[in-house]
């Protein structure tokens, strides 16, 4: 997974590609495996406490490891606020929340916005996915700074770990990964870490 995002970096944005950053997810699948039903319950069945177990779970497992150690913000992959209306909850948040409790990280949901209302990723080929999310995320500039401004007076923040429930081509991730990166400082390394991953064929 982490040779894959950093394959997208390398062709999306060149030779800004950052070889320290990280990728994890808790499990990989292929096909209709029994793993891929866990990320379904949690997004359209509201299976909450679901989402915050294997969030947790995923948090023991980067904490022991020393690439995540240092995580100092949480920061989910944002819904769109319409979808938000119609869904009642972000499941990449209820999974950072569990992410947050095992790694003693908070979660940021304001530094990071859904500008563009995306069709759903479901059924698009891999061409479709990367433009369907282009452009969609923004990340907020002002709030960006005041959390490094605060942050630098008792440790700066060097790490920050975008979460989502599933890493299938790595679109969304990349998005979400090049606004971020167009706000925070260059030595503050940026990660994925997600529930599944869809494993190669």
């Amino acid at each position: 997974m982490a040779d894959r995002f950093n394959d997208l970096m390398q062709k999306d944005i060149g030779e800004r590609k950052e070889v320290y950053a990280y990728a994890a997810a808790l499990f990989v699948y292929r096909g209709d495996a029994p793993f891929k039903k866990i990320p379904y319950h949690i997004k359209y069945q509201g299976d909450i406490s679901a989402g915050r177990y294997f969030g947790e779970m995923l948090g023991r497992k980067l904490v022991s490891c020393p690439h995540f150690k240092d995580v100092g913000i949480i920061i989910p992959v944002p819904l769109h606020r319409l979808r938000l209306l119609k869904r009642g909850y972000n499941q990449a948040e209820v999974i950072a929340e569990g992410l947050a409790s095992a790694m003693g990280a908070p979660v940021r949901t304001d530094l990071l916005v859904r500008r563009k209302k995306t069709a759903t990723q479901t059924r698009l080929n891999l061409e479709e996915k990367a433009a369907n999310v282009k452009g969609a995320f923004e990340a907020v500039a002002d709030q960006v700074q005041a959390l490094m401004e605060v942050e630098s007076e008792a440790g700066a923040v060097t790490h920050v770990l975008l979460v989502d429930d599933v890493f299938t081509t790595g679109s969304t991730a990349l998005a979400c990964y090049i606004a971020l990166r167009a706000v925070l400082p260059p030595d503050v390394r940026i990660s994925v870490a997600t529930l599944g991953a869809v494993g190669r064929a």
